[in-house]
């Protein structure tokens, strides 16, 4: 695994992380991104709430520092939603299902993520959806979302399309989430990762900061523009309320 360390020349929705992928993966036709199983659904349920949620709990806790603000906020739509986030960790989906307990929610993540030993089956317990580069992966995936979306569930999406450790600042958005919300006409709720200082005795130990999950105010497509304009409009929106909740605590750092 390597990281670019020089971030001035990168494009902002480009990999720094080189990650090792070994396995093979194929979103094919065959594939399901929901499964219908019935006992599989219930062996998942009862690892990701019965072993998953608690050991995540701990390590985002003492290892991280973990804060949830904002939970509030997830009352004020009706189910159905589309949730984004900057992407700054690689557990950070995990800490966005402990945001959502006792809901679980869905994630699209790069089929990368399916080449990965261990990773690719914490990743499907997480109820991850995989992005191909493959036109016809993609559509049966769309395909999916508006399925779930349609049922109430909640799908979360990473504009900003690739992880940056611990980046202050909120990255460049894709279209993608937008344009999936404004189709379905569902809300779009932000949440942002943000960073504070270590406090205690794990000040001495501890190299990075501790991490804040806050959850802003739902945010609905304005049905009365054009479709293209109610993207372009909701993007725009979302992308400076989350850049200002993030410079909130980047100062204290």
């Amino acid at each position: 695994m390597e990281k670019i360390n020089n971030l001035e020349d990168v494009d902002e929705n480009s990999d720094i992380i080189d990650m090792w992928t070994p396995l093979n993966f194929d979103s094919n036709e065959n594939y399901k991104f929901v499964s219908d199983n019935d006992l599989y659904n219930l062996i998942s349920d009862v690892v990701y709430y019965f072993v998953a949620v608690p050991v995540i709990y701990i390590i985002s806790k003492v290892m991280f520092g973990l804060k949830i603000e904002g939970k509030e906020n997830l009352e004020k739509t009706n189910k159905a939603a589309i949730t984004i986030s900057n992407h700054i960790h690689f557990l950070d989906c995990a800490m966005i299902g402990l945001a959502m307990f006792p809901k679980r929610i869905y994630y699209t993540a790069s089929d990368g993520s399916f080449k990965m030993p261990i990773v690719r089956h914490l990743v499907k317990l997480l109820n991850a959806l995989p992005i191909s580069d493959n036109l016809n992966s993609k559509k049966r995936l769309l395909l999916a979302i508006d399925d779930l979306l349609s049922k109430g569930e909640k799908v979360h999406f990473y504009p900003e399309a690739s992880m940056w450790p611990y980046h202050k600042k909120i990255r460049k958005f894709k279209n993608g989430a937008f344009e999936v919300a404004v189709r379905n006409n569902v809300p779009i709720i932000p949440i942002v990762f943000k960073f504070r200082e270590v406090t205690g005795l794990r000040k001495f130990i501890k190299e990075k900061p501790f991490i804040t999950l806050k959850i802003l105010e739902p945010v609905y497509p304005n049905t009365e523009v054009p479709r293209r304009e109610q993207i372009e409009n909701l993007k725009e929106a979302i992308s400076k309320a989350m850049k200002e909740e993030s410079r909130n605590l980047y100062e204290e750092i």
